[in-house]
């Protein structure tokens, strides 16, 4: 599930699925009037299929390698990012909290390390399903035309565009008092 030749498909399918958002239709008000063309249904469905799929199996991967008995997942973490980090220290107290496995990794999954991106692709795609749903039973599509939620799916799922996400806000972030008398420049000069 890590590897390019999973990755790059889920990416093309992603952008598959904004790229079929064209041929919807214009406006609300004309979606209302003439729902969706049977063609596109069946696509988007395909790539609401796909995506479903992807997130079963994200959570899947994860649970089976947070299934792995204790003392062997405490020592993979430790290895990997040292005694004293949160990761590491969130592994020995799930363990503490749920002595059975099954229920430390469905916990893990949820919770875990590196899961916070995993959950956030999971609301964002069932925000998009349920966008679907709203738009074969109600022709009303409030996460198409009022808050498009397919961008906000392609940055979530591709770690690159993520970290560079991450990245400029903190520099933004970091240089919030320059910005801010740059545009105060800016102002000053504009209205005079």
């Amino acid at each position: 599930i890590e590897s390019n030749y999973y990755d790059v498909p889920i990416q093309l399918c992603l952008v598959g699925h904004l790229v079929a958002t064209f041929w919807q239709p214009s406006t609300p008000h004309e979606l209302q009037q003439n729902g969706l063309d049977t063609t596109l249904v069946y696509v988007l469905m395909l790539f609401q299929v796909i995506q479903a799929l992807d997130c079963i199996l994200v959570c899947l991967k994860q649970y089976f390698e947070y299934c792995m008995p204790e003392p062997y997942l405490s020592t993979l973490f430790e290895v990997n990012y040292g005694l004293n980090h949160k990761y590491t220290k969130l592994i020995k107290t799930s363990a503490k909290k749920f002595p059975n496995p099954r229920h430390r990794a469905c916990y893990l999954v949820v919770r875990g390390p590196r899961s916070k991106r995993n959950v956030c692709y999971m609301v964002l795609v069932a925000i998009d399903l349920v966008n679907f749903v709203l738009m074969l039973a109600f022709h009303v599509a409030p996460f198409s035309y009022y808050l498009p939620i397919l961008p906000f799916l392609i940055v979530v799922r591709n770690q690159h565009v993520l970290m560079f996400g991450d990245d400029f806000l903190k520099a933004v972030i970091h240089a919030r008092e320059i910005l801010f008398s740059y545009f105060c420049f800016i102002l000053i000069f504009a209205i005079v």
